[in-house]
């Protein structure tokens, strides 16, 4: 289910995860998080306000590719297949994905350790693309989880033997548990992430788009960004 949140008027419905701190997340049923903050500066500026539409991943992105429920989704990671699938707006950060371990783990050193291992991840992670691109994909089992947090519980509890999730979400989600985790990092430098439009929608995307550049020259991106420290994104 899909749970809306209206800021004043409704005007756009904007698609939003659950438990992905500190990017997009709940508080006393608020939306909050990065992409929060910067989506409704874009929508501000350009004139429009916002009913958050907030709901795990998956169910946010079947719904703005198949509906007209949602005319954006706030913070999309812009993969190879995603490209294919939604208009995508200008970059407005980076998002590095890892694979996260527990500590513990002795046998797990590189991409091939993941064949016939369960593991939890988005549908079309930057990771997923890279398993695709060694032929190791249909080897791994990929586990869909409606939250990050559901996922670093099945890591804890041995479910699955590692995740797929951004840096600073699984540093953020393993404060929080109080659990010992390690990293492996394959060197991206990071997924380019912005606002995501459903094909149809391209005069929104170019409006939106402008907004960015405005918020970009008056250094308001910039601002919004630098409140989300290093300490916070790790």
């Amino acid at each position: 289910m899909l749970l809306a949140t209206s800021l004043g008027a409704q005007t756009l419905r904007v698609g939003l995860a659950l438990g992905f701190p500190p990017y997009q997340y709940s508080i006393a049923g608020r939306p909050a998080g990065l992409d929060v903050d910067l989506t409704e500066a874009i929508l501000h500026e350009a004139g429009y306000t916002v009913t958050w539409v907030q709901g795990p991943w998956d169910d946010v992105l079947a719904t703005l590719r198949t509906t007209r429920d949602l005319d954006l989704v706030a913070g999309m990671e812009k993969t190879g297949i995603r490209r294919t699938l939604f208009l995508l707006g200008r970059t407005l950060y980076a998002r590095k994905n890892l694979l996260f371990l527990r500590a513990n783990e002795p046998a797990i050193h590189r991409l091939e350790d993941l064949v016939g291992r369960a593991v939890a991840g988005d549908r079309d992670s930057g990771i997923e693309e890279l398993l695709a691109s060694r032929g190791l994909k249909d080897d791994v089992r990929l586990v869909r989880t409606q939250t990050k947090e559901e996922a670093f519980a099945q890591l804890s509890t041995g479910k699955v033997a590692a995740a797929i999730m951004p840096e600073a979400v699984g540093w953020t989600l393993a404060r929080k548990a109080d659990i010992v985790v390690k990293v492996l990092d394959f060197g991206n430098p990071g997924s380019p992430v912005g606002l995501a439009f459903p094909r149809d929608r391209p005069e929104l995307l170019k409006q939106l788009d402008e907004a960015v550049l405005r918020l970009e020259a008056r250094g308001t991106i910039r601002t919004i960004l630098s409140r989300f420290t290093s300490n916070t994104l790790r």
